[in-house]
């Protein structure tokens, strides 16, 4: 939640200061997520403390719909009710991919802002192969790579935890433009960043296989580092043939298009394949048969 520190956080049983809270009126109009995500939104039964980032008044949410938004009794500010996650406060939803869902969240134990990627139900490949990925990702340490901070199963879900980078991804920014393209000079140290990460991990045997700008993220100071080593992982420790992972059409290598295989080089590839979408604001093929827009770059 914005403006959310350890100072805002009150967690156990209160007792002298409960009778000064602000308790949500029963009338107060909340947006609730979709349907679909209410399943595994569930409220938790521990107890959530906030303070509004604006005029700092303290209010009891606990028991309330998990990331629905609500306005703040005494100033009207926009805010959203977090949920517990082990030791994690999970603050807001920031994406969903085609097994896991990132949350923005406040690390109790460091007081500090990470990024949880937690499996979906049905992901693909289980528990085993997504934590694969956070094991893979965590033997690269380079400026170019997103770090990984640690991993686990927490009531029956599997996480990684990592650093959260709020600049968002590459692949944002190009929607953002609307198909123009991105400044030159930010494109080329951005590309330069993670060729450099990219070939740290090429070095010790891990291969990416899904360069794109979707999985190209900015830090808070604009930098790029690359992250979601998933295909990388599962296929490094033999549960998923490369055939069977072509990661993103759009920018998938012609060898693995042709032979179902790559080596580094693919990455390199891809790598290229996004550093002309950012430069020009269109990728380098595009047809709306999936079977075509593949086969595009091999004749």
């Amino acid at each position: 939640m914005k403006g959310m520190k350890m100072a805002d956080l009150q967690m156990g049983n209160q007792t002298a200061e409960a009778a000064a809270e602000t308790a949500l009126p029963r009338e107060l109009e909340i947006s609730v997520p979709p349907a679909s995500d209410s399943a595994s939104l569930e409220a938790s039964a521990r107890q959530i403390k906030i303070f509004c980032y604006q005029c700092q008044q303290k209010l009891d949410v606990t028991g309330l719909m998990p990331f629905a938004h609500f306005s703040c009794p005494s100033c009207g500010a926009d805010l959203i009710i977090p949920k517990w996650f082990d030791n994690y406060l999970l603050e807001e939803p920031c994406g969903r991919g085609g097994m896991a869902s990132v949350y923005r969240a406040l690390d109790i134990a460091l007081d500090r802002e990470v990024a949880v990627k937690i499996l979906d139900p049905d992901g693909y490949g289980g528990q085993e192969a997504f934590l694969n990925e956070a094991r893979t990702a965590a033997t690269i340490n380079h400026f170019g790579v997103i770090p990984i901070y640690t991993c686990g199963i927490y009531n029956g879900q599997a996480y990684i935890i990592m650093q959260f980078m709020p600049g968002g991804s590459l692949e944002r920014k190009l929607l953002q433009k609307k198909g123009a393209s991105l400044p030159a000079d930010e494109v080329m140290q951005w590309i330069h960043d993670v060729a450099e990460g990219l070939e740290y991990a090429a070095r010790h045997g891990i291969i990416h296989h899904d360069v794109k700008p979707g999985n190209i993220m900015l830090d808070a100071d604009g930098n790029a580092k690359i992250g979601d080593f998933g295909i990388a992982g599962r296929q490094q420790n033999g549960e998923m043939p490369a055939k069977d992972a072509y990661g993103s059409p759009l920018y998938v290598s012609p060898e693995k298009v042709s032979t179902g295989t790559e080596d580094s080089s693919g990455d390199i590839y891809s790598l290229g394949a996004s550093f002309y979408h950012l430069l020009t604001g269109v990728p380098p093929f595009q047809h709306e048969n999936l079977e075509e827009l593949l086969w595009s770059r091999v004749r």
